[in-house]
Order: structure tokens, then sequence, then C-alpha cells
């Protein structure tokens, strides 16, 4: 019903352009093991691709970019379907708070 076609569509599209085939969920507690019921969700070719999803804003997400490569990181508004901010992250510790509800972040090596 309403937009929900268009939105499946449009993140179906990002999952067939990734490695999902190499790819497994990462468990994403922030380390806090209380944090498990967090609603984040990470996907991850490690060292190469990144998907993370969480539906709330205000989040905090985490992760261990390995490797010396630039990751280049692309901030996704999955409800209004549109890549919001696109930019080269170093690897090493990676943090980012998200600033709207349904975001998804995709990071990919260089």
């Amino acid at each position: 019903m309403g937009e929900s076609p268009k939105r499946i569509a449009f993140f179906r599209k990002i999952m067939e352009e990734a490695p999902v085939t190499e790819m497994s969920p990462d468990l994403v507690d922030n380390g806090n093991a209380e944090n498990l019921n967090n609603n984040i969700y990470t996907f991850s070719k490690k060292g190469e691709y990144y998907l993370t999803y969480v539906a709330d804003s205000a989040q905090t997400m985490e992760l261990n970019l390995p490797g010396t490569a630039d990751y280049n990181l692309q901030v996704i508004d999955t409800w209004n379907m549109k890549t919001v901010t696109e930019e080269n992250v170093g690897s090493g510790p990676f943090k980012y708070k998200t600033k709207m509800p349904y975001t998804a972040l995709r990071l990919i090596s260089k």
C-alpha cells in the first residue's frame, strides 16, 4: 500500500549491489551487552563492505573498519529513498550518530 512498494524496491536495489553471498550479520552492541536490543543491524564482508541499518534517530553506530584503505561512506535515508551524505572516512574506529530514523550506512573499502 502507499509508498511501500517503492521503498522496498529502493532497498532491494541497495541489497542487489552488495556482495550478499559473501556477507554475514554482525553483532553491534557498541561494547555493552545490554545494547543487544538496540535495533542496529549490520551485514558485512569484513574489510570490504558494510551495510548498517537502524530505524531510530539519535542511535550511535560504531564499527571497527580494518585495514589501511579509506572507505566511501554513504548515509542513506531509506524512508525518503535517497542518499543524503557521501564522504570518505579512514579505517579504524568509526562512529556515527543518526540524525533521522530509517537510516542505512553503506561503507565500501576503496
